[in-house]
């Protein structure tokens, strides 16, 4: 693979490794960790945005005389923007779910974020299979990349005879 899908590749896996951690007891660290990944993924998104459409990027290599790798490409660009609200989106649950555990004062005021709406309780199992089901969708995102750019180069054995 080249450096281009490197850039997520990193995010996806530290995101895959935080979402195996143990988090009861510990719900605050676990969702401000998942946060600061979540932050990288956003990060990495932009930049694997810039990176495929830039010139010189990968759908540079695609053969755009093709309708149906045109349909494929438009395709996932969508789905770049579908991934930045994504990600945007699980950022503020995890937040969320962060601040209805947030260590609390003597004076029942949080110290590091703000408070959360009384009687809020986070569910950690919907949040994380949310999560994986994110970390799998940005996987497989770039696997159709890679390889619509390889059926784009490649000739099928045949043509033309």
């Amino acid at each position: 693979m080249n450096t281009r899908q490197d850039v997520l590749l990193a995010p996806i896996e530290q995101l895959e490794v935080a979402l195996r951690v143990h988090a009861p007891g510990r719900e605050h660290d676990w969702a401000r960790d998942v946060d600061g990944i979540l932050g990288r993924v956003e990060e990495s998104l932009r930049r694997h945005v810039m990176e495929t459409d830039g010139s010189g990027g990968m759908w540079t290599k695609v053969d755009m005389t093709r309708p149906t790798l045109v349909r494929q490409v438009g395709a996932l660009r969508e789905e770049h923007t579908s991934f930045l609200e994504r990600t945007s989106t699980l950022r503020q649950e995890v937040r969320s779910a962060a601040t209805a555990f947030a260590p609390r004062t003597p004076t029942g005021v949080t110290d590091r974020l703000p408070a959360a709406t009384p009687g809020t309780v986070p569910d950690f199992g919907s949040l994380r299979q949310q999560l994986e089901e994110f970390a799998a969708a940005l996987k497989h995102h770039r696997d159709e990349e890679a390889g619509l750019v390889i059926e784009s180069v490649t000739t099928d054995i045949g043509v033309g005879d």
